[in-house]
């Protein structure tokens, strides 16, 4: 497994703000937001925290406007590009997310969480061998459970069963309670018509704790 790129250190001046944020307090850490960058009015990492905040109320698009600022001012925030991501994913504007994550790809090779999203980007436009490159990326730099199951799952539709068995079930031995790697395993089985192993699989998804 290779190194994962490490978040980057919170700022001590931001701890504040992120605490209220956890507690609910968000029309105070909007206001706290709003005093440092009034005072700071080319603070990056400000306006990535209040664009957090003014999300939850719907406020997409000065978060937009917030957090391509903050991009143009620290392009090399990791996690602004994640959340500049997000928001486009969640206003359904899937082209310009692509091509945003293909972009926040060549930055950043080495972040799972990108390369993951960037597969799921492609997976719901049915770019398969694609979205396996992007999986297999991710896990490179982080071997997670769910990340093995988006891998078996564009096997799968790429007609590549076996491989796909042996990524659910490598899912499953990471994590043996995801029901999403169950799931999947009973569907490849039974497109190699394992009905018995199918039935067990689908089994072990219902009464398995974590969808996913």
């Amino acid at each position: 497994m290779k190194s994962e790129a490490k978040a980057p250190e919170i700022p001590e001046s931001y701890r504040e703000i992120l605490s209220l944020m956890k507690q609910g307090r968000r029309q105070v850490a909007e206001a706290r937001c709003r005093e440092l960058l009034a005072a700071q009015p080319e603070d990056a990492d400000a306006m990535a925290l209040l664009a957090s905040v003014i999300v939850e109320r719907g406020e997409l698009g000065e978060a937009e406007h917030l957090l391509r600022r903050a991009l143009k001012l620290a392009p090399n925030q990791s996690t602004t590009w994640v959340n500049l991501g997000r928001l486009l994913q969640q206003g359904g504007r899937w082209g310009e997310a692509a091509t945003h994550y293909e972009h926040a790809a060549n930055l950043f090779p080495n972040h799972p969480q990108i390369a993951a999203t960037l597969g799921q980007i492609y997976q719901r436009a049915n770019r398969f061998a694609d979205a396996e490159a992007q999986y297999r990326r991710a896990l490179e730099y982080r071997p997670r459970a769910p990340y093995f199951v988006q891998l078996g799952m564009v096997l799968l539709r790429q007609e590549r069963v076996d491989e796909a068995v042996e990524a659910f079930e490598k899912a499953i031995s990471i994590n043996p309670d995801l029901a999403a790697a169950y799931g999947n395993l009973g569907n490849a089985e039974q497109k190699r018509g394992n009905i018995e192993a199918a039935a067990s699989a689908y089994e072990r998804a219902s009464g398995s704790k974590i969808s996913a």
